[in-house]
């Protein structure tokens, strides 16, 4: 599986007995990221990013090392730079829909991830529905 390549090949999950076992595990990275959008511009800045990954199917065994990998890809890392998000204003939303498709080319069956920015402030990417690899984005932002 190529994590830099920018092209991400979904394949449908095979639903299971399991499907009522899911599992969450969480991860923290570090990086950077500007927005440059014509609707949104800020300057380089830094974020202690926290991702949570849900999964059916039994993923105990193989949802931690396939975290740790997409880590290692993004920590201390310019995220505007990453191939994989190459003409994406790198932004929660964004990186939530990347894991997500991540974790469907591993064959996870994710449920929901969830992309935490800053401690106020969070995405959450999850399918439309059960045989869709549609991923919604969810934000959340908290009265300032």
């Amino acid at each position: 599986m190529n994590l830099t390549s920018g092209v991400i090949k979904t394949v449908p999950c095979k639903l299971s007995i399991m499907d009522n076992i899911l599992v969450t595990e969480s991860r923290r990275f570090v990086a950077d990221h500007y927005h440059s959008a014509p609707s949104f511009k800020e300057q380089r800045h830094g974020h202690n990013w926290e991702i949570e990954a849900t999964v059916g199917n039994g993923g105990l065994v193989r949802l931690g090392t396939v975290l740790d990998t997409w880590i290692e890809n993004f920590d201390y890392s310019l995220l505007n730079e990453q191939v994989a998000l190459k003409d994406r204003n790198p932004t929660a939303e964004v990186i939530a829909e990347h894991l997500f498709r991540h974790l469907e080319v591993a064959c996870l069956c994710p449920i929901e991830v969830r992309v935490r920015e800053k401690f106020h402030y969070w995405a959450t990417c999850c399918p439309t529905n059960r045989q869709s690899s549609t991923c919604l984005a969810r934000t959340q932002r908290a009265n300032d």
